[in-house]
């Protein structure tokens, strides 16, 4: 079966050691069903780079007779402290754009860039809780797709906690899966000033554009260097076996 060529890297524009990020992994299918195969030909998983433990911090409300979410609290024995929260990590989500705010959410941001020179798009997907032994029960995974043929930008997955409970990553456990509108072949490349200057172009937008992110997708699409996938090719490194 045709597989889509999708390269891949490490952002080179976040400030984070890339050796402890690992490769994307094959997701295994469970059953001999074509339709299960190729899903798992679409499907790949990330694990997490680092021990995390986080939590909520909610104070009672007499006047509204309510939980009111103070903060997160979160510790690591990988990262230094102020390594926990920065827009290379963790990043708290305003609560002017959580839809119920008994639910405070946060971003993950991991530095995998994934692009292509075909349409095609990446979505990003919660595991079952048989999938991993970190602890995330508490967690609600907010799924979304990204037009990798379009944009080039580090991966971010929004969490929600649905209660008081803590959560523990678990360092080398699956930590998300990667779901491909078609079959794919991931292929690694070294990022050369092209790409760097087009992830430049590509970084930032959500945190200015609260509504309408979407119509500035045409722009970055304008943008992109004509020579970017030759520059991309000749940096290859290797690709899956």
């Amino acid at each position: 079966m045709k597989r889509t060529k999708v390269y891949w890297t490490m952002s080179p524009i976040i400030d984070m050691p890339s050796a402890i990020y690992d490769n994307p992994t094959n997701y295994n299918s469970l059953a001999p069903c074509p339709v299960v195969g190729e899903h798992a030909r679409r499907t790949r998983l990330l694990t997490a780079p680092y021990d995390m433990k986080i939590q909520p911090v909610f104070r009672y409300n007499q006047v509204t007779e309510e939980n009111e979410f103070i903060q997160f609290e979160a510790s690591s024995n990988d990262l230094v402290d102020e390594n926990i929260w920065s827009r290379n990590t963790l990043v708290v989500t305003n609560s002017e754009l959580w839809y119920n705010n008994n639910y405070p959410q946060f971003q993950l941001v991991m530095p995998y860039v994934f692009v292509s020179e075909e349409d095609i798009d990446m979505s990003l997907i919660g595991l079952q809780n048989v999938e991993t032994k970190s602890k995330l029960n508490n967690l609600q995974f907010i799924e979304a797709t990204m037009p990798i043929g379009k944009m080039a930008r580090p991966l971010s997955s929004a969490w929600a906690f649905t209660n008081k409970e803590e959560a523990h990553i678990i360092k080398g456990e699956p930590l998300m899966k990667l779901v491909f509108s078609k079959p794919v072949e991931l292929v690694y490349f070294t990022p050369g000033p092209l790409f760097t200057h087009w992830s430049r172009v590509n970084n930032g937008i959500v945190n200015y554009q609260r509504h309408g992110t979407k119509k500035k997708f045409p722009i970055i699409l304008q943008r992109k260097p004509k020579r970017l996938f030759k520059e991309i090719k000749n940096n290859i490194e290797y690709s899956e076996a």
